[in-house]
């Protein structure tokens, strides 16, 4: 599975860099679709057992780490990013200004994270609401920067 999922990032990452380069009008952007489908049979849901707060979340969470579609193998929660050249800079397409300040909300609810995964900019804000009847937060860890 894991040389399928490479092979697959690196396939799209080539189709990307194919797409890029061929835009370098400013009037002229364009779209990617895709898919990510997880080779073989969807493997069983797995539980994270909870150590604390049992009364109010539970014995247990669900795994989400790999969800994968038990009808398509279509694989949850994937992030594809372009990264730009040493040096370069990538334009931003003028619609990204209509939500260049907008309000992300995580909801933490039974324990888990909704939605799993959120990407967002540094122009927008996160929300974070805990609909538990429990303290809790998220511990967000970024790729560069030290975790809050």
């Amino acid at each position: 599975m894991a040389r399928t999922t490479y092979l697959a990032v690196c396939l799209l990452f080539l189709v990307l860099t194919v797409r890029v380069a061929g835009f370098a009008d400013d009037s002229r952007w364009g779209d990617l679709h895709g898919r990510f489908v997880y080779d073989g049979d969807p493997p069983d849901g797995e539980a994270i057992a909870i150590a604390r707060d049992t009364d109010v979340l539970g014995e247990s969470v669900p795994d989400e780490s790999l969800v994968v579609n038990a009808c398509d193998r279509g694989l949850a929660n994937v992030l594809v990013y372009l990264l730009p050249e040493d040096g370069e800079e990538l334009r931003i397409h003028p619609s990204y200004a209509e939500s260049a300040n907008d309000k992300l909300e995580l909801t933490m609810h039974e324990g888990r994270f909704e939605p799993h995964v959120l990407l967002m900019r540094t122009t927008q804000t996160m929300v974070q609401v805990n609909r538990d009847a429990i303290n809790h937060h998220a511990r967000i860890a970024w790729f560069r920067n030290d975790p809050i």
